[in-house]
């Protein structure tokens, strides 16, 4: 479990764990460019109960919300927990209890 309390740039340690955040803050996804996770690496996002948490991703990579199929940042609420999946080369996709 990585714990994080502020902003945080996820990294290629973070692959098939899950990052706990316990304060109101902004998970970054790196483009591809930058971390080169393999397809199929999964991520999971924790909020805590005093945490709102943004994911969003840099560059042109595109996070796609589960479900829907709409692209861009997601918020996952209060006592949330989201899965990231990378299913292709600069496509992740998000989807769990209390993301939006």
């Amino acid at each position: 479990l990585n714990s994080q309390s502020s902003n945080y740039q996820l990294v290629i340690g973070d692959m098939g764990k899950s990052v706990y955040v316990s304060a109101t803050a902004t998970v970054t996804v790196p483009d591809a460019a930058n971390v080169a996770y393999p397809v199929g690496t999964v991520i999971n996002i924790i909020s805590g109960p005093s945490a709102t948490t943004t994911v969003n991703i840099l560059g042109t990579d595109t996070l796609y919300l589960g479900g829907t199929g709409t692209t861009g940042s997601r918020t996952v609420s209060t006592y949330g927990m989201a899965t990231l999946i990378k299913v292709a080369s600069t496509t992740w996709y998000i989807s769990g209890a209390g993301v939006s």
